[in-house]
């Protein structure tokens, strides 16, 4: 959908398992066409259609293209119809043309001498909005193919295009093509050049090729970096870490993409180092790094502006040097919060705030006891920095603590909670408006547990995230994601150092059990403009919270971040009732896009 893969079980008849098949989209039907493939055992010719909902085999009175494997189809959009080339049929390479107009397999036969192909199998075929139909490439009977084609859908003609040899890909076959819609242009990547797989990556201008194979450094795997809000681009930046050989110092940046260097060129950065901190200055827009070590426990206090850092040598007195300790930004005092964290002498208990130019020690009579590595965040809820876990002198700790300014206090919560444990992480989900935790519990043990934090009621919730989950990990961070509207899980150490990224989307605690949608195409009104919804329902069921079944069912809105309760009934699937919710723009102006539900929610168990 965009964001993630979920496997759809349709019901009814599918098409029978393949390799080598090709699948094209039918925009103007509303549905993907699927056709030949290599069945293991035997070659196969049939034509499926997917609607979104069902598998339907289509059988042509005219027939088709028949058996084949290593073909390529696309939608064609000057033609209006999918085009289809080439393949394999029992071991014999073809150069045939068929197209599909919706309901039936047309041959296009071309005059004798006219331009064409070669024979080719395991090719790639592309086509932009404009209705431009490129093929690269391919296996032929000889070498392998270098060429690219153009077909004209309206003339039903092939071109041939290939560029001059420094201007073009390598041959190659099982590579492939498709339309860049952020750069307007064809890009092809990887293939196997004889036994060589390939992970360069090409762009057609309409003219030649351009090799556009990223070149830049690539994030290795690690743990103790650090990861936080830049306020400038309300983005996230990594610094950091230690990929088990040595610390790294390299900045960088998170985009819709994935990761990117953000310092490209030489200048004053902060020294390699690990298990440090990092906290947003959101009234200075700017981020500041403390500490760390880099086999020398370091006090050094960096800022970084958006694109430089910049060492800042505050007046004395400063935090001793430390590491595995965290930092905060707390926007009711605007100040950064910084408690504990290991030293020289061992675990430190001691609270500092960072005003921008300056450090102060505060030393208040109540304090959470010594410790490191544990986690610390800012409750909305509460508007208070909260602390939880962490490694003492001698005993990892489950403990939860709050800052409120003056003084720590500690919070007596309600209910289950995380056994003890440190290396974790903790980061607010705006979709819940509750803190997620992951990470190490006690000893060496680590554990793919997340735990739900919830500051109105001082209480821990136990809930896995739904889907796939990260293995299990320590030295990661956990960081809520502007760019996606959700939570990041960056790297960490889980027998190797990571380098990957997951992103937690839990869509709110509430997950309904069935979805409703409208096209407004598909429903023939593409130009109505709404100004009034009504959502009926029938019927009843059985749930099973956490307290054991219970009867009834809700409607749920999503609201563009989680799902909102609405109307309820408590009938069960046998004595089925209605549930309707309505919905009017209070100045009759039409609903936009980003239109929301105003309800009072009650959350159900």
């Amino acid at each position: 959908d965009g964001e993630r893969w979920s496997e759809l079980h349709p019901d009814g008849r599918r098409p029978p398992p393949r390799k080598y098949t090709a699948l094209a989209a039918d925009p103007v039907h509303h549905t993907l066409l699927l056709h030949g493939g290599d069945g293991a055992f035997t070659e196969r010719g049939d034509t499926w259609l997917w609607d979104g909902l069902r598998w339907t085999e289509v059988t042509p009175e005219a027939g088709g293209p028949g058996v084949r494997q290593g073909h390529e189809m696309v939608w064609d959009p000057a033609g209006q119809e999918v085009v289809l080339y080439g393949g394999s049929r029992a071991g014999v390479l073809l150069d045939d043309t068929w197209v599909w107009d919706g309901t039936a397999w047309t041959e296009i036969v071309l005059p004798d001498g006219a331009p064409r192909p070669p024979a080719l199998a395991f090719h790639a075929l592309a086509s932009s909005p404009d209705g431009e139909v490129l093929l690269f490439g391919g296996a032929t009977p000889g070498p392998r193919s270098q060429a690219t084609w153009r077909w004209d859908g309206a003339a039903h003609t092939w071109t041939d295009v290939t560029p001059p040899p420094e201007e073009r890909p390598p041959a190659r076959r099982f590579h492939d093509l498709a339309w860049d819609p952020a750069d307007q242009r064809m890009v092809t990547f990887g293939g196997q050049v004889g036994t060589a797989r390939m992970d360069d990556t090409w762009a057609w201008d309409g003219h030649a090729w351009v090799d556009v194979t990223p070149t830049g450094e690539v994030l290795v795997g690690r743990s103790g970096h650090a990861v936080a809000l830049d306020p400038v681009h309300d983005s996230l930046l990594l610094f950091g870490g230690t990929d088990g050989v040595g610390f790294l110092g390299d900045t960088w940046s998170w985009t819709r993409s994935g990761w990117r260097a953000a310092v490209t060129e030489a200048g004053p950065a902060p020294p390699p180092r690990t298990e440090h901190a990092l906290a947003p200055d959101l009234v200075r827009g700017e981020l500041v790094l403390f500490g760390g070590q880099d086999g020398s426990l370091r006090d050094d206090t960096w800022v970084w502006d958006g694109t430089t850092w910049t060492e800042v040598h505050p007046p004395l007195p400063v935090p001793a040097g430390r590491w595995e300790h965290p930092l905060v930004w707390d926007p009711v005092r605007e100040e950064i919060v910084l408690f504990g964290g290991r030293g020289t002498t061992g675990v430190l208990d001691d609270t500092w705030v960072w005003d921008g130019s300056a450090w102060t020690e505060l030393t208040p009579d109540e304090r959470p006891p010594a410790r490191s590595e544990h986690a610390m965040f800012w409750d909305p809820h509460r508007l208070e920095v909260v602390v939880h876990g962490g490694l003492s002198a001698d005993a990892r700790l489950d403990d939860t603590w709050a800052w409120n300014g003056d003084t720590w206090v500690q919070l007596t919560t309600t209910g289950d909670r995380p056994v003890t444990r440190d290396r974790h992480a903790i980061a607010w989900d705006p979709s819940r408006q509750q803190h997620l935790l992951t990470g190490r519990a006690a000893g060496a043990q680590r554990d793919v547990e997340h735990w739900w934090w919830d500051g109105r009621d001082a209480s821990w919730y136990e809930g896995a995230s739904g889907g796939t989950v990260s293995t299990p990990r320590e030295d990661h961070t956990l960081t809520a994601d502007p760019v996606h509207a959700g939570v990041l899980q960056v790297g960490g150490y889980d027998g190797s150092r990571r380098p990957d990224a997951w992103r937690v989307r839990s869509g709110g605690p509430l997950r309904p059990a069935q979805h409703f949608e409208v096209d407004q195409v598909d429903a023939g009104v593409p130009d109505a403009i709404v100004t009034s919804l009504t959502a009926r329902w029938i019927g009843g069921g059985e749930g099973f919270p956490t307290t054991g079944p219970t009867e009834g069912a809700r409607l749920h809105l999503w609201d563009g971040i989680a799902w909102v309760p609405g109307p309820a009934h408590d009938s069960g699937s046998a004595a089925p009732e209605e549930l309707c919710w309505s919905v009017r723009r209070a100045d009759d102006q039409p609903a936009q896009p980003d239109c929301t539900v105003e309800t009072d929610p009650v959350l159900l168990d």
